[in-house]
């Protein structure tokens, strides 16, 4: 009965391929957005260090394979389905660009940069820093965080309202 579910002309094993690597990507985000949010209420340089990495390994083996796969599965499943012309697509492929740099790379690349100087930092020994505790605070992470999370919504309602 499974195999009649999936047949090979079918497209639904794909459909569940690019569902499977949005949730993956959803969580990959929002566990890199926890992971930023805690680090910028530390001042220990061990514990933003910990925190940044668990937000830049999470971008790395998470979000950004989830987004290759999205992005692959998806435009398959746009080929079949005839839609590249689509305004909803157009939009949802905006708003999934937006967020990869937004979030990907001006939030990935601030991260970076805070995770080396906390590395710095716990290398020589360093129990407190305030210098850090700003890098960690930038008005750009409380910013652009939670616009990437809000993009979710807007991305979830356009793929699946088709308006």
């Amino acid at each position: 009965m499974v195999a009649i579910a999936f047949r090979p002309d079918s497209w639904n094993g794909l459909l569940f391929v690019h569902l499977l690597a949005a949730f993956a990507l959803f969580g990959g985000v929002l566990t890199s957005a926890v992971a930023g949010i805690a680090a910028s209420r530390r001042d220990s340089p061990r514990e933003i260090y910990l925190l940044t990495r668990i937000g830049h390994r999470t971008d790395l083996f998470v979000t950004w394979p989830a987004l290759v796969i999205l992005f692959g599965a998806g435009s398959v499943l746009a080929g079949r389905e005839n839609v590249w012309g689509n305004a909803w697509l157009q939009a949802g492929i905006g708003v999934t660009l937006a967020g990869a740099v937004l979030g990907g790379i001006v939030l990935a690349g601030l991260n970076h940069r805070v995770m080396g100087r906390a590395e710095g930092l716990v290398a020589e020994g360093v129990e407190h820093s305030e210098e850090l505790q700003k890098m960690a605070n930038h008005p750009v992470f409380k910013l652009l965080g939670p616009l990437v999370l809000l993009l979710f919504p807007v991305l979830f309602w356009l793929m699946t309202s088709k308006p």
